[in-house]
């Protein structure tokens, strides 16, 4: 039988990087169902954003907020096959301090992508699993010095190989930044569909043949453009 294409409910809720974006939201949304809302932090929130534009304060420079936005953003891709422990090391280092809930949300969705893995392994063993995204373009749409919010338009490819077709997730990703100590950190993220292109006409590649021909190369890291 050939595989389908990601479930709806996986590509409406699989958060950053595709996959764990997805995963983030459902985490989120089962949560929220069934349990009040996240208690509110020792750290009070920062204020709004100035608008972009203004003079820095003891901030980076915008380009370094989008640097650091991106990297969170290919960090997700790149915990999907990592533990537990390895991958909340990794938020943790990315996260500002009290930063709402942006571990804790990312390590939940990650938790029922893990799932999903696991249940295309109980049908295929050695079932293999593509995740990767994209930075197509990004904008600093604030920044203050202390605070900025960077969007980044972005293209996902995810494969869980038994049970899904390489398909592409396009997303906006919104990351909210605070400067703590000597840098940029995460504070939110968050996402939202498209935009989408109209799909190619090119025949898709069987999943076989795009783990064969992709699925081992590394992943490439991105930084602002000068």
């Amino acid at each position: 039988m050939r595989p389908r294409r990601v479930p709806t409910w996986v590509v409406a809720t699989l958060a950053v990087a595709g996959v764990a974006v997805v995963a983030t939201s459902v985490a989120s949304a089962r949560r929220s169902a069934s349990a009040p809302s996240d208690p509110v932090v020792d750290a009070p929130a920062p204020g709004p954003v100035e608008a972009a534009g203004a003079a820095p304060g003891t901030g980076d420079d915008r380009r370094g907020a989008a640097a650091a936005a991106l990297d969170y953003l290919a960090t997700l891709s790149s915990l999907v096959e990592a533990d537990p422990t390895g991958r909340e090391a990794a938020l943790r280092s990315l996260a500002a301090p009290g930063a709402p809930t942006v571990v804790t949300r990312t390590l939940e969705g990650m938790a029922v992508l893990d799932q999903v893995v696991a249940d295309a392994r109980d049908a295929l063993a050695s079932a293999r699993v593509l995740v990767t995204e994209v930075p197509v373009s990004y904008t600093v749409a604030a920044h203050d010095g202390t605070r900025a919010r960077v969007e980044v338009w972005s293209v996902g490819v995810v494969l869980i190989e038994g049970r899904t077709d390489a398909t592409e997730v396009w997303s906006t990703n919104t990351v909210e930044l605070s400067w703590a100590g000597d840098r940029w950190r995460v504070w939110d993220w968050s996402r939202r569909p498209g935009p989408v292109p109209a799909p190619s006409t090119d025949s898709p590649t069987a999943p076989a043949d795009v783990l064969a021909g992709v699925g081992t190369w590394d992943t490439v890291a991105y930084a602002p453009g000068r």
